[in-house]
């Protein structure tokens, strides 16, 4: 742990299951007994709930990610004569393995945006891109690409409606408030603290600096 803490600091990570060269923002949080492979990165702010494994891919800034959950898993090689990672892995009991011929187990690692919310328990598959301030239902499995500002659940994970109307969505996309510095976010809380934020958003977006 104290090696996680030197290397990684400014996050709070209460597990070990860290892997070699994973990335992990300022602010981020790890709760025990969750994952963190080798080929995946967390973005500012985010955060893994107790249990969770994130094996590959990227998710993006201000992510909540909830209990027990599974992102990027290992995929098993179907056209293979077997499916079991004992006869094609790294772990595998043959003596050698064709040159060239390795199975890759992160074929197509998924990508979530920024500001999304996964439900506990829930799966997000290999090649899946999940908008940002997209909602993912507990339990769902999501199979295929999910829209911005979308709420999905189910198995396989469908849509059920959008958090807010096209024109809202728009303004949102516009304002990318997740770019934007700590301190200079401190100055929206007129918009960030209320359910009607779209008024309070409209009239200030064009005095707002933009991200670069």
């Amino acid at each position: 742990m104290r090696r996680l803490r030197d290397e990684y600091p400014g996050r709070q990570l209460l597990t070990h299951r860290i892997g070699q060269g994973a990335r992990i923002g300022i602010g981020c949080y790890a709760g025990a007994d969750s994952e963190i492979g080798e080929r995946a990165e967390l973005g500012d702010y985010s955060y893994l709930n107790r249990g969770s494994i994130f094996m590959s891919g990227k998710i993006g800034r201000f992510c909540s990610v909830g209990f027990y959950c599974e992102i990027g898993m290992y995929q098993h090689p179907l056209e293979f004569v077997s499916t079991s990672s004992k006869l094609y892995g790294w772990w595998s009991v043959l003596s050698s393995r064709p040159e060239g011929k390795e199975f890759d187990e992160f074929p197509d690692p998924p990508t979530i945006g920024h500001d999304v919310w996964i439900g506990s328990k829930a799966q997000v598959m290999q090649g899946v891109t999940i908008g940002t301030g997209a909602v993912i239902g507990a339990g769902a499995i999501v199979t295929k690409n999910v829209e911005p500002y979308t709420i999905v659940g189910g198995v396989p994970a469908k849509p059920i409606r959008k958090r807010f109307d096209d024109e809202s969505i728009a303004l949102l996309m516009e304002w990318r408030w997740w770019e934007l510095p700590i301190q200079e976010l401190d100055k929206w809380r007129d918009v960030l603290f209320t359910r009607n934020w779209q008024e309070n958003l409209s009239k200030r977006l064009g005095e707002a600096p933009r991200a670069v």
